[in-house]
């Protein structure tokens, strides 16, 4: 006995081969892979399906001694064209990944650069480092440099050695040890720190100095200060 029609007992799908399958042959369903014989009205001996279920592709008998499996009548979408789509998808989202990885890493080296321009290389510590001459008075000069000034000229014309340091962004301290006098170094008399404020860009620096003065009214006297201002060029 030959059947035309058989329905599988694991999803319930009905299988229609595309040739006559003998009973008690075993077959596997193409929809869920499950095996099983053959029965005489076209569905295996467990229960027949309640529900209506949409008819799966026919099934093709097969050798003795070897299981059937039933073809699909609808053909399966090709997957060729899904794996290729996938891949372009991949490849297109490592290149946009790359390159949001390089805008990051120039974006990060731009803003390195800024702030090592303006926070060290364009800082009044960095930018003092030189030799200024006064503009009022050529020859009269200070030199800075990474842990000394010197002075030289003014109306003695002395060469002064001492210290300087920042006590902040605009104010400048600086402190004379000794005097060069005939080529030897002298100690000087007034060691005391003289503190100015001083602006300085790449090629002018302004030095400003609050110096109290007392003025004399009918015997009476009154302190006040008076501002000194220096102005420097670079000179190398």
């Amino acid at each position: 006995m030959v059947v035309t029609k058989v329905t599988c007992p694991e999803c319930h799908a009905t299988l229609k081969p595309a040739a006559p399958i003998p009973v008690g042959k075993k077959i596997r369903c193409p929809k869920c892979a499950h095996i099983f014989p053959v029965t005489g009205d076209g569905a295996p001996t467990a229960p027949a399906p309640t529900r209506s279920e949409p008819v799966a592709p026919a099934v093709a008998p097969v050798a003795a001694g070897e299981e059937a499996e039933a073809e699909a009548e609808e053909s399966l979408p090709d997957p060729g064209p899904r794996r290729r789509a996938r891949g372009k998808n991949a490849h297109l989202g490592l290149i946009l990944g790359c390159a949001g990885a390089g805008l990051f890493l120039i974006l990060a080296c731009a803003g390195a650069g800024v702030v090592v321009y303006f926070f060290v290389l364009n800082s009044p510590q960095r930018l003092i480092l030189g030799k200024w001459e006064k503009v009022d008075e050529p020859g009269t000069t200070l030199e800075f440099k990474s842990d000394k000034v010197i002075a030289e000229g003014g109306p003695f014309k002395l060469r002064l050695h001492g210290d300087y340091r920042w006590v902040d962004k605009e104010t400048l301290e600086i402190g004379y040890q000794t005097q060069e006098v005939g080529g030897q170094l002298q100690p000087v008399a007034n060691t005391a720190k003289i503190g100015f404020k001083a602006e300085v860009t790449k090629d002018e620096l302004v030095t400003t100095l609050s110096v109290p003065t007392i003025t004399l009214n009918q015997g009476r006297g009154s302190v006040s200060s008076k501002t000194i201002t220096n102005r420097y060029r670079r000179v190398q």
